[in-house]
């Protein structure tokens, strides 16, 4: 089955936590090998799009690998893509970033905390939400559109 031009992804919102799919294993459908596990996403932070999935062989260590989030198939207790060709591409990283560890400052110049983590929408790779910690150690969470 193949919707919005990507096989197994249904049309709509499906919001998910960066750290949901962090160490998730990558499976490919057509060989049911293990590609590795999400080790990071990248983000463009120009358009606030996730767009690069980051791959190592296991969780500590090896040489990492990147595909787009586009050959998603699906997310579950694993992460779905048709297969291997995937992880062949090369990719431009300029303007693409992790957020994590960044500071959120306002318009008026008030640093309000760094970006602890992230909700996106797994279907359009659109970040919908940041989780902040504040300089009170406080976690709370912004969604875009909002004023602070």
């Amino acid at each position: 089955m193949k919707l919005n031009g990507r096989p197994g992804l249904r049309s709509g919102r499906q919001v998910m936590r960066r750290s949901n799919m962090l160490a998730k294993q990558v499976i490919s459908i057509q060989s049911a090998l293990g590609l590795g596990f999400v080790s990071e996403l990248w983000v463009d932070t120009s358009s606030w799009v996730v767009l690069v999935v980051e791959v190592r062989p296991n969780l500590l260590s090896g040489e990492l690998e990147r595909f787009l989030l586009e050959d998603v198939s699906q997310v579950g207790d694993v992460v779905l893509v048709q297969d291997e060709s995937v992880m062949e591409s090369e990719f431009r990283m300029l303007g693409l970033e992790t957020l994590v560890g960044y500071s959120v400052v306002t318009p008026g110049r008030r640093n309000i905390g760094k970006v602890r983590g992230y909700t996106f929408d797994i279907n359009s790779g659109a970040v919908e939400s940041l989780e902040l910690d504040s300089v009170r150690n406080l976690l709370y969470s912004i969604k875009f559109g909002e004023h602070v």
